[in-house]
């Protein structure tokens, strides 16, 4: 973090993910959070310096491509083929995950606290109803509208391509 009027950081935090840093966004005036392709979200208070207070670790340590806080409410992770949406009315503990294309469409909820990673399937949806498979690369939100914009890349498929899909999240299911 920077003040541009001085020469040195604010706050300096070093070595504070196992793998390059993905994405930061923040939650209000002292807290924000950084992801990384290890597959953790690491939540900061810059009041408490270089300890961060919570750690979400993605299953299958998954490549982070972006989070965003969203609504004051609501911390959206892209991974892999997945979007994540955690809320802070539980102290974003709950994880509702969608996957995007694929043949298993699902989503699932996960409690972050244990250690099964997800493994309680409930309901089925999907955000894509096609058979290839994607990786998301970048992710946006329009508060105004509650749309989600992905950049997408089609792996696995006769040829790849690249997308960008705009999806409206209806936050009231969670």
């Amino acid at each position: 973090m920077w003040d541009i009027r001085q020469t040195q950081p604010i706050f300096d935090f070093k070595d504070i993910h196992y793998d390059t840093i993905t994405s930061i966004d923040k939650y209000n005036q002292q807290i924000f959070a950084s992801a990384s392709d290890d597959g953790y979200v690491n939540m900061w208070d810059l009041r408490m310096g270089e300890f961060f207070i919570k750690q979400l670790k993605i299953e299958n340590n998954e490549r982070i491509a972006s989070i965003k806080f969203v609504n004051d409410e609501f911390l959206l992770i892209a991974h892999a083929d997945k979007i994540s949406v955690l809320s802070s009315k539980d102290k974003f503990t709950k994880r509702h995950t969608f996957r995007i294309g694929s043949l298993e469409r699902e989503m699932r909820v996960t409690d972050v606290t244990n250690s099964n990673d997800g493994d309680d399937f409930f309901n089925s949806h999907s955000i894509f109803d096609e058979k290839s498979q994607y990786r998301i690369n970048q992710m946006e939100f329009n508060n105004q509208d509650s749309t989600v914009y992905l950049a997408l890349q089609g792996i696995n498929c006769a040829y790849n391509y690249n997308t960008v899909s705009a999806w409206n999240l209806d936050f009231s299911m969670f």
